[in-house]
């Protein structure tokens, strides 16, 4: 019995299946269809801003395009506009209720307004380093949930990233406090005397829950009540 293989062309000096060839001659049939030229073509698909492009013109290739089902290839895409569209989200190894859920949606959304996609990330302790991941999906953006220490954000940058938020330097005020504050004023106003906390057993939600409980702790003694019982 004989078989036989259709086989992908090799990257040179590796075993790997070429894309390239594959890409480009699809991109050729995208422009032939629309009628422009193949550089018009990587222009629209790759959304460069330094091209001036007729709506027109930008019609025929996003309708050939689709009529076609082609996709440009994101290492493409990135060599044409010089960085990557993926947003790298760092998020840490808590229980995801729903404010981080929703969070996460809303800035998928915010982001996919500017052209870019976003992928997250859970840190834990036993998985790869952050700077490791950045490199292997092409980031050009990290976001994290607190400021990344100095040494972690010259990794990133080093990995690819341009952008690293927050920054290393940055003081930013937390969240917490205000909002123990504001929960214990939604009971006190709605005339409770007697307020009780229960802190998390997840030891990694600890601090965020102490610094609520004084933010509630606060409002008590401005109220003139007892601080919340734990």
């Amino acid at each position: 019995m004989y078989l036989c293989l259709a086989l992908s062309p090799r990257v040179p000096g590796t075993g790997i299946p070429s894309r390239r060839r594959r890409t480009t001659g699809r991109r050729r049939h995208v422009a032939r269809v629309a009628g422009i030229s193949q550089a018009t073509v990587s222009y629209v698909l790759n959304s460069r801003a330094d091209q001036s492009i007729s709506g027109e013109t930008r019609r025929r290739v996003l309708e050939a395009a689709r009529n076609l089902d082609y996709r440009p290839h994101a290492s493409a895409r990135t060599l044409a506009a010089g960085r990557s569209d993926i947003a790298l989200l760092s998020i840490p190894d808590l229980p995801i209720g729903s404010g981080i859920s929703r969070f996460v949606e809303q800035l998928a959304g915010e982001l996919a307004e500017h052209g870019l996609t976003l992928v997250t990330h859970i840190t834990g302790a036993h998985g790869r380093p952050l700077p490791d991941i950045c490199a292997a999906v092409g980031a050009s953006i990290v976001i994290g949930f607190d400021s990344f220490d100095q040494d972690t954000a010259q990794a990133l940058r080093r990995a690819g990233a341009e952008v690293v938020l927050p920054a290393s330097d940055a003081k930013l005020p937390s969240a917490m406090g205000p909002i123990g504050r504001m929960q214990a004023e939604h009971l006190i106003g709605r005339g409770h005397q007697r307020l009780g906390y229960a802190l998390p057993g997840h030891p990694g939600m600890l601090p965020m829950a102490q610094e609520r409980l004084h933010g509630a702790t606060e409002a008590c003694l401005a109220a003139g009540i007892e601080p919340p019982s734990r």
